[in-house]
């Protein structure tokens, strides 16, 4: 398959797909091909990865079949974050959630993508699924409450 990254309709191609494996309607996840998708921001994720993901491994399959086997992955991880989370839609926050438990490239690799993903695209209305939410810590002020000091006890 000759797969162009920058190509939306390239990227649909894979969902369907993957929407098609009866795994997920015989485990009883529900229909994976009403799942509504942000095409742009799964670019992104993938082109990140691929930017970041630069220890592969050492087969004799072209990088290309590689390429493919990682979108296929992510995709397919994807579909199934969505599906087990009742969610009808995998938009940024659903793409970015897909990282936690997605094994297919090193945890160290996921999270570095994830960070560089929140640095390039401001992100930071979503919580970082691997490192939460980065909420300010507010600090409270103690109110001190004099006591009198001359007290003196009658016996």
């Amino acid at each position: 398959m000759n797969f162009d990254f920058t190509n939306g309709n390239d990227y649909y191609e894979i969902i369907q797909q993957v929407a098609q494996d009866p795994y997920f309607q015989e485990e009883g996840l529900g229909d994976p091909r009403g799942l509504d998708w942000d095409i742009d921001f799964l670019k992104i994720i993938i082109t990140t990865i691929f930017r970041e993901y630069s220890q592969k491994s050492q087969s004799s399959l072209p990088d290309e079949y590689e390429e493919i086997c990682l979108l296929g992955s992510y995709i397919y991880n994807a579909t199934a974050y969505a599906l087990v989370n009742n969610k009808n839609h995998l938009y940024q926050e659903e793409l970015l959630n897909t990282f936690k438990n997605w094994e297919y490239v090193p945890f160290f690799t996921r999270l570095q993508t994830l960070d560089t993903l929140y640095q390039e695209n401001d992100l930071s209305e979503i919580p970082h699924p691997i490192r939460g939410s980065k909420k300010k810590k507010v600090k409270s002020i103690q109110k001190i409450i004099p006591f009198p000091t001359n007290t003196t006890t009658k016996p």
